[in-house]
């Protein structure tokens, strides 16, 4: 990407591939390191919620003494139907936990794919920004991994229509629903710097934000009701924190008057 930004679309969108190819290589070396770890993946991450030591269970049943959280040793034990699917989930399992882990190297090479284009003003701000991306990134995946997924993981594998039904969790199953729920959290986590960024280049005020409180909160629930397993806890862990979100965002968007100036 030229200093001037006038370059053609072609020049520009082979420099974006030249960044991106750098984070792939990254994200690569980390997928096949995790790959080669198998035991600490599965075992200390992947196949930790499901025991009754997990500190989300040793929070709700042992210091706040919630009964629907306490349970012998392992919560539900998985099957496996499929042949090539264990080999698979592994693969699947190495490459979102890489994807995790150079999650900040991505903001970054897109940062420097478009910093030449920017004022200097906008590169100061640029550098915070990576941090407050990556940081609420990980806040996210770690609420969604600690709180949210074991809440889900309760609920709806303890749920039963019949006594004469077993439930019997296939390994696909548990492993996309784990992955699902703490990007989706950790994307999620995002949206103060979202409605910043609208704020920054003026397609919303602060005083919109004020406005469509109430409107926002049904969108949120809405959102919250698709991204979680259908269960209003898991909705409502979701939904709060994403509502605290937004009215953070209240406090971060510039006023009207205030955008363009450097120093705002």
């Amino acid at each position: 990407m030229v200093e001037n930004s006038s370059g053609t679309l072609i020049e520009h969108l082979d420099e974006l591939r030249k960044h991106l190819w750098r984070w792939a290589v990254v994200w690569l070396i980390l997928a096949t390191l995790f790959f080669i770890l198998k035991d600490n993946l599965f075992d200390l991450i992947f196949f930790a919620p499901l025991y009754n030591d997990f500190p989300f269970y040793k929070l709700f049943c042992g210091v706040l003494q919630v009964e629907g959280f306490c349970f012998e040793n392992v919560l539900v034990k998985l099957v496996n139907i499929s042949l090539a699917a264990q080999f698979l989930i592994h693969i699947k399992a190495s490459a979102v936990l890489a994807f995790i882990a150079s999650f900040p190297f991505l903001i970054f090479e897109l940062w420097r794919f478009v910093k030449p284009g920017l004022y200097p003003h906008e590169r100061r701000l640029g550098r915070r920004l990576i941090l407050w991306v990556s940081t609420l990134f990980f806040i996210g995946t770690l609420f969604g991994y600690f709180l949210l997924f074991p809440v889900s993981l309760v609920f709806l594998a303890t749920y039963s229509i019949s006594e004469t039904i077993e439930n019997m969790i296939s390994i696909q199953s548990y492993i996309s629903s784990l992955v699902n729920i703490t990007l989706t959290a950790g994307l999620a986590f995002e949206l103060p710097l979202f409605l910043y960024a609208l704020g920054k280049i003026g397609l919303i005020s602060k005083n919109t934000l004020k406005q469509y409180r109430a409107h926002a909160l049904v969108v949120i629930l809405f959102i919250a009701a698709v991204l979680t397993p259908p269960d209003v806890i898991s909705q409502v862990l979701l939904g709060l924190p994403l509502y605290l979100l937004y009215e953070l965002s209240i406090l971060l968007v510039p006023e009207e008057e205030d955008r363009g100036n450097p120093n705002a």
